[in-house]
């Protein structure tokens, strides 16, 4: 079973800063979405980071906290 995205901070977040660095984002891409057994797999897990209440869609906010759309307006993103 994939780590939460919970999870999958307190084990990168090797500077226990509550979020993660460039490198720390590197070594959990490289860590857990690379050495996915397939594509599929690969996209799964990281919608699954994305995918913050577990509910099967990915909300603006939860693009946010992602820190995918820092900054970002709904016009900004289409919404």
């Amino acid at each position: 079973m994939p780590l939460t995205p919970q999870e999958l901070l307190v084990e990168y977040d090797s500077d226990s800063s509550g979020s993660l660095s460039f490198q720390e984002f590197i070594r959990l891409w490289s860590a857990e979405l690379l050495d996915a057994e397939d594509d599929e797999l690969m996209f799964q897990r990281a919608f699954q980071f994305f995918d913050k209440d577990g509910n099967g869609d990915i909300s603006l906010d939860e693009f946010r906290q992602g820190g995918i759309l820092r900054g970002s307006t709904r016009a900004q993103v289409g919404a």
